[in-house]
């Protein structure tokens, strides 16, 4: 899969938005992150998103295919400084560290998996090359394994993120439990499931949005070309796609089409054959 030249801004503005996400969600999360001074959390977090963000530019150029999984290993090999640098220079726990992989592993996913999309959207319809049905026809690229999974696994993330805010804040219960507290606790707990909500729920909405896209520029391009095959015009032909059920579809089509298109040759060269011979009669 090819990368888009103008991959490179919306890779930007997801890297400046999860810079902000990520920084917002220590202090809802970890308590020692909490703990650290206004200006250390945001430099901390703006300062490992560009050192990534120019490793990626290293690891995927402009030119090159465009590999979620890369995406994803930066986001984890950027957790996995973070943490070491909290645990070195502020003594964070082993739980706080775990927070901060985690954080930035779920981020990780969730940007791969939208810019994965944009790709495939800006790159569409000269996205897949083969024309071998088994190449095409894998399990592994079914629209419906991957829908299932991207449920799946957009419910983990909500229900580990959640249960880590949850686990903080009876911490904090414990600690400071006493009846005027309970009031600022429960709003600081309402703020803090909400912004961890809202968090998961917009990219969530952005990456079934350009699912969407994707699965109705595909169908759209199909319907076109059978349009078109009904109006007499059999040359065009469906670009193939690495959705194996879609693929598969676009596949037994375009071997439709071009048998059409032969049996059409063949019914006019019969007809042409037919006329010269009676009119040599």
């Amino acid at each position: 899969m090819t990368q888009h030249p103008d991959l490179t801004r919306r890779v930007a503005l997801h890297y400046i938005v999860a810079a902000a996400v990520f920084t917002m969600y220590g202090s809802r999360v970890c308590p020692f992150l909490d703990s650290l001074s206004v200006e250390r959390n945001p430099l901390y977090a703006s300062t490992t998103f560009i050192i990534i963000f120019l490793l990626r530019k290293l690891l995927i150029p402009q030119r090159s295919p465009y590999s979620s999984v890369k995406e994803f290993g930066l986001f984890v090999l950027g957790g996995f400084g973070l943490a070491v640098w909290y645990n070195v220079f502020h003594t964070f726990p082993l739980d706080s560290n775990i927070k901060v992989l985690m954080g930035m592993v779920s981020l990780g996913i969730l940007v791969g998996l939208d810019l994965s999309l944009q790709n495939k959207l800006l790159t569409y319809p000269q996205e897949l090359a083969e024309t071998s049905i088994d190449k095409i026809d894998s399990y592994r690229y079914s629209i419906i394994v991957q829908m299932g999974g991207l449920v799946v696994l957009l419910i983990i993330l909500l229900t580990t993120v959640l249960g880590m805010v949850m686990v903080k804040d009876l911490h904090w219960l414990a600690e400071h439990m006493e009846p005027a507290a309970i009031d600022a606790a429960l709003v600081s707990i309402y703020k803090e499931f909400s912004y961890i909500a809202v968090c998961l729920v917009g990219y969530t909405l952005v990456i079934m949005y350009h699912w969407l896209k994707l699965l109705r520029k595909v169908l759209d391009k199909q319907k076109s070309v059978l349009i078109s095959a009904s109006t007499g015009d059999l040359s065009e032909r469906v670009p193939l796609v690495r959705q194996a059920e879609l693929g598969v579809i676009a596949h037994y089509t375009n071997s439709m089409l071009e048998q059409l298109a032969c049996s059409h040759d063949e019914i006019n060269k019969t007809r042409d054959v037919a006329i010269i011979g009676l009119s040599a009669c």
